[in-house]
């Protein structure tokens, strides 16, 4: 039958398997260094503009104010639109929180109701690392005590098709994943959100100060 493809067996196309090795090579990166005097043009907020909570003395300063990302307000967050499935956003920053409601780390955020936190905070007189996981109105939540709190932290958080990974370095300077999530949960099929696409950053709430000496945002592609 003319148009059709054929096979050996008839019409209908063999099934085949492939290895094929991919090596991902990466995209020059969106960053914020230790040196920034301005943000990046690509970089947004989720609402209005946060510049009364941004300073870069030596580098960037960023503080928090009452808002979190469940408001409809204006929290205090730095972020970049996710534009590819496989990306890295890393950073590195000191923070001091006083209670459990000062945090700072990163965030992924579709809208209000569907949001990932990775983040510092205050639980008693710890300071822990926090997994914050909200879909709609359900909140689940991990957090690990940090063994060297006076040091600065650096935490990454990665995506592929279907996964987000999340990543701390260790006092050997090695990279360990706690946790990880399906991307699903922030798709605006699956929560049926009127927004249309998944925003990665920096997030500070609770009126306390982190200093940033990098901000990362890298697509890796094929």
């Amino acid at each position: 039958m003319p148009g059709w493809l054929h096979s050996k067996l008839g019409y209908m196309p063999e099934e085949v398997e492939i290895d094929v090795k991919v090596k991902q090579s990466r995209k020059n990166p969106i960053t914020i260094g230790p040196n920034a005097t301005k943000l990046p043009v690509e970089m947004t907020t989720l609402h209005s503009n946060i510049g009364e909570y941004l300073s870069f003395e030596d580098s960037l300063k960023v503080t928090g104010n009452q808002y979190t990302l469940d408001d409809l307000h204006n929290p205090v967050f730095l972020g970049i639109r996710q534009s590819s499935y496989d990306f890295e956003m890393t950073t590195s920053f000191e923070f001091e929180p006083e209670n459990a409601r000062q945090e700072a780390g990163l965030a992924l955020v579709l809208d209000n109701q569907h949001h990932f936190e990775f983040v510092v905070t205050a639980r008693g007189d710890k300071k822990v690392l926090v997994l914050r996981k909200k879909v709609g109105d359900i909140v689940a939540e991990r957090k690990w005590e940090l063994i060297h709190p006076e040091e600065p932290l650096e935490l990454k958080i990665n995506g592929s098709k279907d996964k987000y990974h999340f990543w701390l370095k260790d006092c050997n300077q090695e990279w360990t994943q706690l946790d990880w999530s399906y991307t699903k949960h922030l798709s605006s099929e699956s929560s049926f959100s009127a927004f249309t696409g998944v925003v990665t950053g920096l997030y500070v709430t609770g009126n306390q100060t982190a200093t940033v000496t990098k901000l990362e945002y890298q697509v890796l592609t094929n």
